[in-house]
């Protein structure tokens, strides 16, 4: 009759199971990917706007938990369910310089994946900026004598007129310097502009007052300047002139 030997069988049992539990092997997490779907890298604006930034998180071994979004660093929004979206509302002057938005998404096991976008913000104003050229409009106003009456008569002239058109060092303002037949030089300093790009200013009362006008219209620029005099007469510049 055989015999075992009981120890030797136990030994062999326990190195039979360490084997294969050995051959089991743990699946790592993987992490989770992410990319933006807008808007496109290097954007730049130069106008207050609401940017949308929608993120296309995606995990192929889980499920997303959140994705964060980190403008220069700071923590700003955080979207817990699709769509992945943060909206910002821009104001231009408020937000100039080259910014960096960063997604980061998050899965259900912790791990982490990021992308991220560069965004230029220019000055509302800076769309505006560079040189006009085209024919200036002058005229002026006064009693005059005709045939020996009295008369007010208006005499009007015309110059080629140049405008360099500038950022102002001043918040929301434009510097201006006309050039008008190549000689004559006027300057009008830190005029404060809408962000629809209008400027309206006035001065004076009573019989002496005065006011200007001036927009700007896609390539053009539109300019209105009126000045009224303490006794009858007037005097005024305007013209449209176009983006060189």
């Amino acid at each position: 009759m055989k015999t075992f030997n009981i120890s030797l069988v136990h030994g062999l049992l326990v190195l039979l199971l360490l084997t294969a539990f050995g051959c089991e092997k743990k699946e790592e997490n993987q992490k989770p990917t992410v990319s933006f779907l807008q808007p496109d890298s290097n954007l730049t604006i130069d106008n207050d706007t609401l940017i949308v930034f929608i993120a296309e998180p995606v995990d192929t071994d889980g499920t997303i938990d959140r994705v964060e979004f980190l403008y220069d660093e700071t923590l700003v929004h955080t979207a817990s369910q699709a769509p992945w979206k943060y909206e910002w509302n821009v104001l231009s002057e408020e937000n100039k310089g080259l910014h960096v938005i960063r997604a980061i998404a998050y899965d259900n096991q912790g791990a982490a994946g990021e992308s991220e976008i560069e965004i230029e913000i220019k000055s509302y104003l800076s769309k505006w900026t560079g040189s006009y050229e085209g024919t200036s409009h002058h005229w002026i106003g006064s009693p005059q004598q005709v045939h020996g009456e009295w008369q007010y008569v208006v005499n009007h002239y015309y110059n080629d007129v140049l405008a360099e058109v500038s950022l102002s060092s001043q918040d929301s303002c434009l510097d201006f310097t006309f050039t008008y037949n190549d000689t004559e030089v006027f300057n009008n300093y830190g005029l404060k502009f809408l962000p629809s790009g209008t400027h309206y200013s006035n001065w004076g009362g009573g019989s002496s007052y005065g006011y200007l006008q001036i927009n700007f219209d896609t390539d053009s620029l539109h300019y209105n300047k009126f000045q009224k005099c303490g006794i009858p007469c007037n005097s005024g510049i305007d013209f449209i002139i176009g983006k060189k």
